[in-house]
């Protein structure tokens, strides 16, 4: 439920904003949204359908594979089809984007070794199979004879 939540409140907020990015200036933001959402609508209802018919003939793998594999479809025709919508001066040139992935992985790095050099290496606890409880003050120790 919590996964559902969250992965429904990303892709709800995503969507919107997708769409108006994509029909940013042509007025036509509301069609848009409504276009999209009735046929993610149509989808789901389509993909329980076949999902169900597939799991009552061939079982729950089948089906589970199926509509996985369908489901890469309109993965690979966003990823191919939608260009990018960032404009030419907002984006970070090349040389920028490898100064700033050195400069996070050189600051995640130190933060490590400062947390390392705080807290020191944690030695492993001895289980209680481990300790010797008649070394121990106060610990009762029961012998088996």
């Amino acid at each position: 439920q919590l996964l559902d939540s969250v992965g429904a409140g990303l892709f709800g907020t995503l969507h919107v904003l997708i769409t108006d990015d994509i029909s940013n200036g042509t007025g036509r933001f509301s069609l848009m949204l409504g276009i999209t959402t009735g046929a993610m609508c149509l989808g789901g209802t389509v993909s329980g359908y076949i999902g169900q018919a597939l799991a009552h003939d061939y079982g729950y793998p089948a089906a589970f594979s199926a509509l996985g594999m369908m489901s890469l479809i309109p993965f690979f025709i966003f990823g191919i089809f939608m260009g990018e919508t960032l404009p030419d001066y907002a984006r970070p040139k090349p040389q920028e984007r490898r100064k700033r992935l050195l400069a996070l992985l050189q600051r995640l790095n130190n933060e490590r070794k400062n947390l390392a050099a705080k807290f020191g290496r944690r030695k492993k606890k001895e289980s209680l199979a481990d300790q010797d409880l008649s070394k121990k003050p106060g610990v009762p120790v029961l012998e088996l004879v």
